[in-house]
């Protein structure tokens, strides 16, 4: 499958989020090319820059009906021309914009289907309207209980969610240090880091932004115990990854974006947010503790396999040969089935991990022999729906075949598009037909031990 995506050169963001879904598709084996203004050191295809200033900017946003097309300008035009040239020659399945309303609409009247990635923000502007109704599809780089883009609303049938998306490879790991994020275009943020030293003075504080900038963004947090940062997708979407105590202040940006959506984070209790407030004059002492005292939620924010879902749905709308419907590409409806006896340390870790990564699947645990598995479910569930089975020993031994029929055909009732089984080299074996029937996906592969996996 060839893909374009469009990457906006307004901030270092759009070029991280884009890097990190077309890892994921290219391991599938799609051709993902870039196209964009500034892709620093990534390989694809340079644009003619349209906003440095070289020309004069007439009426750049059309009485409203845009945001940026200045008329006359030759750098907007061969920008234009050059992605539908480019359209022309690769025929692509599929274009990803991050983000242009007016390159969504060019591709719209090229006959392109695309995938639109949202933002934060007010953007009931008439561009945003016009961009979201083109899209064949909003891509929501947030959970489905976030709502910090009110203006997606109407348009419900094509918003799929997939989490928040973070590039780090990194493992969270045990320190003291606090971080104050302030992002890699330099905003300022005055003497914070002094009074937040002034303040809490039994942390060591350090600065990640601007000339203060790192390359391994990850590292210094990984080791960090709480994290004062901007509210930008990426900057959230990392601390949400390492489960770091967080607290927020939002920073000017067009549509009110960060604004947007640190309301959202503190209204879902995930960090503690400061909102608009003089930063010279906040008791950072209270903010902090409180942050650090909260209980984790941040695995609500389902950044486990945000990537891959992104991929998902990319493939999907890129495989249809018309307008996908609501249907057509909607995220795959997981069912795990686990076969259980004992080993309840292994049952408490895949628990765990199923709530993170994929919190609406549906899960049926057979429990053999094992009346202490229906109360390590109740305990470690978070707030997912879990079916427990019970079925009886035998004198022969365990009966993990009749096991294993008994929890897929309770699954089954659910209709879902993919099963899973934690056995799954044995049981995929066992049932193609019946689950084919009814479910077009059968997932199988190498046991892994949940105590093995990353956390």
């Amino acid at each position: 499958m060839v893909i374009g995506y469009y990457v906006h050169d307004h901030g270092a963001g759009h070029l991280t989020r884009a890097k990190v879904i077309a890892a994921n598709l290219r391991q599938r084996g799609h051709d993902v090319v870039f196209l964009g203004s500034d892709l620093q050191e990534e390989a694809g295809i340079t644009l003619p820059r349209d906003n440095d200033g070289s020309e004069p900017f007439v009426d750049p946003d059309a009485f409203g009906a845009l945001h940026w097309a200045p008329l006359a300008h030759a750098g907007f035009s061969a920008k234009m021309a050059a992605i539908a040239t480019w359209v022309l020659e690769r025929r692509p399945n599929i274009f990803v914009v991050d983000v242009s309303a007016e390159v969504v609409t060019l591709l719209r009247l090229l006959g392109v289907n695309t995938v639109l990635v949202a933002q934060p923000g007010d953007r009931s502007d008439d561009a945003h309207t016009l961009a979201y109704r083109c899209a064949t599809a909003i891509l929501a780089p947030w959970p489905p209980e976030a709502s910090p883009n009110p203006a997606l609303q109407p348009y419900t049938e094509k918003v799929f969610h997939t989490g928040g998306i973070s590039g780090l490879n990194a493992t969270r790991q045990s320190g003291s240090t606090g971080v104050l994020l302030s992002g890699r275009d330099g905003t300022t943020t005055g003497d914070t880091l002094q009074h937040l030293s002034k303040q809490l003075p039994d942390m060591a504080w350090v600065e990640i932004g601007g000339s203060h900038w790192v390359d391994d963004v990850g590292a210094v947090l990984a080791r960090a115990a709480v994290v004062v940062t901007h509210c930008g997708q990426n900057a959230i979407a990392d601390t949400a990854a390492l489960d770091i105590p967080a607290v927020l202040y939002p920073q000017a940006r067009p549509h009110e974006e960060q604004v947007y959506l640190g309301a959202e984070l503190s209204r879902l209790g995930l960090a503690v947010s400061v909102g608009s407030q003089d930063l010279a004059r906040l008791d950072w002492a209270t903010a902090v503790t409180e942050a650090i005292r909260r209980p984790s939620q941040w695995a609500r924010w389902q950044t486990v396999d945000a990537a891959s879902r992104a991929a998902d749905i990319i493939e999907r709308v890129g495989a249809s040969k018309r307008p996908a419907t609501i249907e057509e590409v909607k995220v795959a409806k997981v069912c795990v089935v686990t076969v259980a006896r004992g080993r309840h340390t292994h049952l408490r870790h895949q628990l765990r991990l199923l709530s993170q990564s994929n919190p609406d699947s549906d899960h049926v645990v057979v429990a053999i022999d094992d009346r202490e598995i229906p109360k390590v479910v109740a305990a470690h569930r978070g707030d997912r729906e879990v079916d427990v089975l019970a079925v009886n020993g035998h004198e022969l031994g365990l009966p993990l075949a009749y096991a294993r029929n008994e929890g897929v055909q309770r699954a089954l009732t659910a209709e879902p598009t993919s099963l899973c089984c934690s056995t799954s080299t044995a049981w995929s074996a066992l049932h193609p037909k019946s689950v084919c029937r009814r479910s077009p996906w059968v997932w199988s592969g190498t046991v892994v031990r949940a105590s093995d996996i990353p956390t």
